[in-house]
């Protein structure tokens, strides 16, 4: 296994992965915009 941070290696671009002590998991890497669009409902 692995300790309680990991750091992940993407195309595009790293990805952090900690987690905490009460389970909760967190991501933390770059955001880029990659779709806009519409639905009709």
């Amino acid at each position: 296994l692995t300790d309680r941070e990991v750091l992940v290696r993407l195309l595009g671009g790293d990805l952090r992965i900690t987690w905490a002590e009460n389970g909760h998991v967190f991501m933390e890497g770059p955001a880029t915009f990659v779709f806009d669009g519409t639905v009709a409902i």
